[in-house]
């Protein structure tokens, strides 16, 4: 009991009991006074703390009135836990329980926009932002610049995974070719990879051993030299050099790598 009104005591907002007694008899005479409460303290907060509301509500338990009473003032929605100010007592009876609730703004209403100093960070954080964007969209074309067709590179992507290799159309998702006379045929798994692999590499060169990687055979496996020339020979024929004009060569890159070129028959 004594740690109870201990903590009751830490909540009275009045101090003076003559003033507590006096406040009872108010609102024994008149619960429109409560009202008034409420609006002063909206003023207050209109004077000092723009855009805030607030709202009261009053658990009444006098003396003669067994069921007690609830009054409620301001802005009704606010009455929920999150708007939750606190909750204190007008008197030193306890008899008086009022809850109060306070909505706060945006800190976006709440800022000085007439302040300097507000309004130049606002312009720097814009400047930047209109400088990364610049950056960004600069990469971007720079990009789309170097993935764009060489004049001279005979692989044009017509669309997704779709590409004109001289006079042959390669579907990479459907895993066919498509010639000039509308003759379709379908890859078998590994020219299809060997395919695929010499499109997407750099000067259409693979190295023997990046033959071996595209194809997942073991560099253990003794017979890797004549799959190599089988798996490159079954891609010769499905390209059908009088159709496409599309020309698997042996070469030598920049690297001295031993390997392949595609190439467009001049």
């Amino acid at each position: 009991m004594v740690a109870v009104d201990s903590i009751k005591e830490g909540k009275r907002l009045i101090a003076s009991h003559s003033l507590s007694a006096k406040i009872r008899f108010l609102f024994l005479v008149d619960k429109a006074v409560f009202s008034v409460l409420n609006e002063l303290w909206q003023e207050d907060l209109d004077d000092s703390h723009t855009y805030c509301s607030s709202a009261l509500m009053l658990q009444s338990e006098l003396p003669g009135d067994r069921k007690g009473k609830k009054f409620m003032a301001g802005d009704s929605t606010l009455m929920a836990d999150k708007f939750k100010l606190g909750t204190y007592y007008l008197d030193d009876m306890y008899f008086l329980e009022l809850t109060a609730y306070l909505s706060l703004p945006s800190p976006w209403l709440c800022a000085d926009w007439g302040k300097t100093g507000i309004v130049s960070c606002s312009i720097v954080v814009v400047f930047c932002l209109c400088i990364f964007v610049l950056l960004f969209w600069n990469n971007r074309k720079k990009d789309n610049d170097d993935e764009a067709a060489d004049p001279d590179d005979f692989v044009i992507r017509i669309s997704e995974n779709k590409y004109q290799i001289g006079g042959v159309l390669f579907d990479e998702e459907a895993c066919t070719l498509t010639f000039g006379d509308q003759s379709v045929v379908r890859c078998s798994m590994q020219p299809y990879k060997l395919l695929s692999a010499f499109v997407h590499a750099k000067s259409h060169f693979l190295s023997n051993n990046r033959i071996v990687e595209v194809c997942g055979w073991s560099l253990e496996n003794i017979n890797i030299n004549q799959n190599r020339r089988v798996t490159v020979s079954l891609l010769r024929k499905l390209l059908d050099t009088e159709k496409s004009h599309v020309i698997i060569e042996s070469g030598q890159n920049e690297q001295k790598e031993q390997g392949f070129y595609m190439l467009i028959e001049k």
